[in-house]
């Protein structure tokens, strides 16, 4: 099955999760003007804690701290940037 960041990487990460995370990091790159980011996809969610340096990937189908991962956000965005990873989709948003 794999660690919760191989299954939120496998299972939710297609272009569109892709450009909106990375879009998120590069905007507040520019602006520096919020201290979070969250965003809910299909079975994930996921903030992006750019005041603590962390991602937190949280799975909404097991609540408990089980469910939950944090990752040095630069390390997160790593992974994210790497289409080798990542959900088929048929098409693109």
């Amino acid at each position: 099955m794999g660690s919760l960041l191989e299954q939120f990487l496998r299972e939710e990460v297609n272009p569109h999760v892709r450009r909106l995370i990375l879009g998120a990091v590069h905007e507040h790159e520019l602006r520096q003007d919020e201290a979070q980011r969250r965003f809910e996809f299909n079975r994930f969610e996921v903030t992006l804690d750019f005041i603590g340096d962390v991602a937190l990937i949280e799975d909404v189908l097991d609540p408990g701290p089980s469910g939950e991962i944090r990752i040095e956000l630069g390390e997160f965005v790593g992974h994210v940037s790497r289409e080798d990873y990542g959900a088929t989709q048929q098409g693109d948003y």
